[in-house]
C-alpha cells in the first residue's frame, strides 16, 4: 500500500458491520477515500501479473489481515468460519462485479485502532507491494459460483 494510510483503514474499518468482508471494505474505501484509491490502482497499472484491480484487492485484503487481523501482533479482526470449507472464505462480488471466493472478517475489538508499528512494518509493506508468483485473482470454480 503506497497512497493508503493506517489510519484511513482505520476508518474504514471502523464504518463496516461487525461482519463484513474485503471487498466490501474496499467499496467503503473507494467511497471514504477515492484520492488515494485512484492513486493506488494507478500504482498498480502496469503489473505483468494481474489487472490493477486484482492486485489492489489483492493487495488490500493482505493488508488488512496483515495488520489488522490474526497475522497482526494486536489483532482486531479476525476471519470468520463461514463458508463451505468453514475457512471464512465467501462468494461476493469483487470490484469488476464478478463473484469469487473473498475473505470475510469478523471485528473482535468495538473500535478499530491503529496498531502500533512494529520494526518489520516496512518489511511488510514491501512484501505486499511485491509481484505475486501465481497468475491472476483465484476466481471460483464454476460449480461453486454464486447463483444472480
Amino acid at each position: 500500500m503506497r497512497h493508503i494510510t493506517l489510519q484511513q483503514v482505520a476508518r474504514v474499518l471502523n464504518r463496516m458491520d461487525l461482519i463484513f468482508d474485503a471487498h466490501a471494505a474496499e467499496k467503503r474505501m473507494i467511497g471514504m477515500f477515492p484520492r488515494e484509491i485512484g492513486q493506488e490502482l494507478a500504482s498498480h497499472s502496469n503489473s505483468p501479473s494481474m489487472s490493477a484491480l486484482q492486485k489492489l484487492s489483492m493487495q488490500f485484503a493482505q493488508f488488512i489481515d496483515r495488520v489488522f487481523g490474526s497475522a497482526s501482533p494486536h489483532p482486531q479482526i479476525r476471519k470468520t468460519t463461514s463458508g463451505l470449507h468453514g475457512d471464512g472464505k465467501i462468494v461476493s462480488d469483487n470490484l469488476a462485479g464478478d463473484p469469487i471466493l473473498n475473505q470475510e472478517w469478523e471485528k473482535i475489538t468495538t473500535t478499530i485502532t491503529v496498531p502500533p508499528q512494529t520494526p518489520g512494518f516496512a518489511a511488510l509493506l514491501e512484501e505486499l507491494n511485491r509481484e505475486p508468483q501465481e497468475e491472476g485473482e483465484a476466481t471460483v470454480p464454476p460449480d461453486d459460483r454464486a447463483v444472480r
